[in-house]
Formats: structure tokens, sequence, C-alpha cells
């Protein structure tokens, strides 16, 4: 399944900045370019905002927003039953890293 629908089912809009940021980073990884992304996060970060032509912080920022809006839009029934009980994710919060890796699962899984 294309990430940015797959972004679209969980809340998260394409007027997001994150949207885009994270739509660009989990093709890249699908691409082969990064596989452990808790050693990545800061390259990939980096990279994105060298594309994007912001900072990294501005990065983090904006995915930080967007998993915001997924946690808040989003059903947690449907993240459940999709992905099991996510750490983390009963206490209405989630790592960027983490949702970066459920979506690619998402994504991967729906092919």
């Amino acid at each position: 399944m294309n990430v940015k629908k797959v972004l679209k089912s969980l809340g998260i809009a394409p007027n997001l900045d994150g949207y885009h940021y994270i739509a660009y980073i989990i093709d890249k990884m699908m691409l082969g370019d990064s596989c452990d992304i808790k050693i990545s996060t800061i390259q990939l970060y980096e990279s994105t905002a060298a594309k994007f032509g912001v900072k990294a912080s501005n990065i983090e920022r904006s995915i930080r927003h967007a998993v915001s809006v997924c946690l808040s839009k989003c059903d947690p029934e449907y993240l459940n039953q999709t992905f099991g009980r996510v750490i983390g994710f009963s206490n209405g919060s989630l790592k960027n890293s983490e949702f970066i890796t459920i979506v690619k699962e998402m994504c991967e899984m729906f092919e």
C-alpha cells in the first residue's frame, strides 16, 4: 500500500509537514537506504532536512506533531487490531521511531 494512503488512513492529512517527512523517510527506508531505525533516526532527520531545506529539529518536531494528530484522531482499536498492543500507545504517547516503524510495517503488509 502506498505510504501516503496509510498516513491518510491514520488521520494524518497532507497539509501537515510531518506527513511529507514521514512519507519521504519511509520511502527511503523501503528502498533499502536504512534498515535500523533506532541507529539511524538522526541520520534520517538530517538527510530529510537537507532534502526539504529545513533543520533536523524541524523534521523531528513536525513528525512528533503528526504522531500526536494520529493518536488523537485514529481509533485505538484499529491500531491494536493491526499491530497488537504497542508499548506507549496505551498511555497516549508513541516515539517517532516507533510510529515510523509501524507505518512502514503497514505499507509492507499491504503490498
